[in-house]
């Protein structure tokens, strides 16, 4: 999968640089790093076991709807996990969208 977003990688620096200007205040990144990072938490539970199975639903789901999958794997379900995984997404994304922006130099900015 890698393979396939390395070529957005030059627009996701650019979106980046576009984005973390915008960011202004010192509280509005805080409250984004903390969207981003429970984004983070609940769409690739770090802490949770990794088997073969596990690892093909999440790195690999168009594998497992081929069922192109290793002989110790078994017959994951994706559609539970990558139904929540979008739905969670989408929810942040529109999180960030709407997260109030002030910037410094609006007379809101000191009251802020």
């Amino acid at each position: 999968m890698w393979r396939y977003l390395a070529y957005l990688l030059p627009a996701v620096v650019v979106l980046f640089a576009v984005t973390a200007r915008e960011i202004g205040l010192p509280r509005r990144r805080l409250a984004a790093a903390l969207i981003i990072c429970a984004a983070t938490v609940m769409t690739q539970r770090p802490f949770q076991a990794i088997d073969m199975t596990a690892y093909f639903r999440d790195w690999f789901p168009y594998y497992v709807q081929l069922q192109r999958l290793p002989p110790e794997a078994t017959d994951p379900e994706i559609w539970p996990l990558w139904a929540w995984r979008f739905l969670a997404a989408a929810g942040l994304w529109w999180l960030l969208a709407v997260f109030p922006t002030v910037s410094p130099t609006s007379p809101d900015a000191h009251h802020a």
